[in-house]
């Protein structure tokens, strides 16, 4: 609206550039070209890096602090602590729009020239991110390349996921362009691949992992130690996704796999998914005896929690303390996946002996740990689900409505079962009571993973507000 009434005589603009630059247009050479060389970084740039950029430009510090100001006042920009913003993401796109193709590379380099030297107020991770956004544009990919694998590394540590996986895929995209690609990462194309495939399941997208996994063993030696830590991953991934093919590649992960318990270990947990109790949980404890042999404490917390899961019909302590082990070896290791399973897992145990306080604590926790972990966006609608169905059985329900209001709306289901792409919501019939739906009965839904996290286990307490409800787009994702 600003743009609009600033038009000369109320003029209308040709379009939404027209209209967004009508602010940009009357300012000076000088300013127009600082705004320029800002939105090149983006909606927001830090004072320090355009300082540099400017005087690699030939804006001297004078002339940019009078830029500034006159941008500042035309309400073009608005000044932060540390640097300026764009008063809106669209005026930003629409003064980069406005440069030429040569002007935008050659601001992409000097930010990449200056990012590299080191700006002072910025971090190490905010400035090799930035690096690898600004080197990609400019095309020199050899230092775009180093800079996507250190923030790669960057982002896994602050356990943000979606944006590890994104990085990691950029390194792909690099690699072939850089002919000493492998040297200067200091691994292999498969080796990359393999990290590729685990980051893409621990974001969620278990499919995604197969084809990064199935690109690497197309291109090595099946006997290879490297093929079998594929095969393991690729076979997890399709266990997500309710691929029959999980245990052909597990069984012949087997012939070749250095660490037996990793093959055991996962074994056990697909057999669990596809129904096969008496195999899983031999499987499991195989798995946890040849871990505990070895010292291989991951697989032994992974063991733990099928077999936590596996035997909580009894009713006995045993599989509660196995799934509490499990998630603190998990926990201390780091493990995001097997953490998040056996919490879900705990909850449903607890739900089954109807400790009802208990449950809604750990219901709580998962999704707490969640956010923590970095995994909220792929598993919070699930874990939403379960803690609201904690709340209505602790006769909670207007928390627990506020809780299915508020939980995010991810799809995450996969393949041709539509019927498995809404959450599912509680329904409530009136009746006083939940309706309880066998976990056996619905184990082949979400195409062999178990229904959302609020059900990993025997039963499942399912119920709606209201009648048949079209809130939410897609169907919340356990962890497997």
């Amino acid at each position: 609206m600003e743009s609009f009434l600033a038009a000369p005589e109320g003029g209308v603009p040709e379009g939404p550039r027209e209209l967004l630059m009508r602010r940009v247009e009357p300012l000076a050479a000088t300013t127009r070209r600082v705004l320029g060389l800002a939105s090149v970084a983006g909606d927001r740039v830090d004072h320090g890096l355009l300082t540099e950029v400017a005087e690699a430009s030939g804006v001297g510090e004078d002339d940019l602090d009078e830029a500034l100001r006159e941008a500042v006042d035309a309400r073009v920009l608005g000044a932060t602590d540390t640097g300026y913003v764009f008063r809106h993401a669209l005026l930003a796109e629409a003064v980069k729009g406005d440069l030429l193709p040569g002007q935008r590379v050659r601001a992409h380099r000097r930010y990449a020239a200056a990012l590299e030297g080191g700006v002072p107020g910025l971090s190490r991770s905010e400035s090799v991110a930035q690096l690898a956004h600004h080197a990609y544009s400019a095309h020199d990919h050899p230092r775009a390349l180093g800079a996507a694998w250190e923030s790669a590394g960057h982002a896994r540590d602050a356990s943000a996921h979606p944006e590890h996986l994104a990085l990691l895929e950029r390194v792909v995209e690099l690699w072939e362009l850089v002919p000493d690609a492998a040297e200067r990462l200091g691994t292999t194309y498969g080796e990359l691949l393999l990290g590729v495939c685990l980051a893409a399941q621990t974001a969620g997208d278990p499919r995604r992992a197969v084809e990064h996994a199935s690109e690497a063993l197309a291109e090595l030696d099946p006997g290879s130690e490297l093929a079998a830590r594929l095969l393991v991953a690729r076979g997890l991934s399709y266990k997500e996704l309710g691929r029959l093919e999980a245990l052909d590649d597990l069984r012949a992960a087997a012939r070749n796999h250095p660490e037996p318990a990793v093959v055991s270990a996962n074994t056990a947990s697909v057999l669990m998914m596809r129904g096969s109790d008496a195999e899983a949980e031999r499987a499991a404890r195989a798995a946890i005896e040849e871990a505990r042999a070895c010292g291989d404490r991951a697989s032994e917390a992974d063991a733990l929690v099928t077999l936590g899961a596996l035997l909580d019909h009894t009713g006995e302590e045993e599989p509660l303390e196995m799934l509490r082990e499990g998630i603190r070896i998990a926990r201390e290791l780091g493990d995001v996946q097997v953490e998040m399973r056996g919490l879900n897992n705990l909850g449903s145990n607890l739900g089954s002996r109807f400790e009802t306080r208990e449950r809604l604590a750990c219901a709580q926790e998962a999704l707490d740990r969640s956010a923590e972990l970095g995994v909220a966006r792929s598993q919070g609608a699930g874990l939403a689900n379960g803690l609201a169905s904690a709340l209505v059985a602790a006769g909670r329900l207007e928390e627990a409505r506020a809780r299915l209001d508020a939980a995010p709306r991810v799809r995450t289901c996969r393949g041709p079962d539509a019927r498995c792409s809404s959450p599912r919501w509680p329904r409530w019939r009136g009746t006083g009571r939940p309706a309880e739906v066998p976990w056996r009965s619905s184990r082949g839904c979400c195409h062999g993973r178990p229904p959302p996290a609020w059900s990993t286990c025997r039963t499942t307490t399912r119920v709606s507000w209201g009648c048949s409800s079209s809130r939410g787009s897609g169907g919340p994702r356990p962890p497997g």
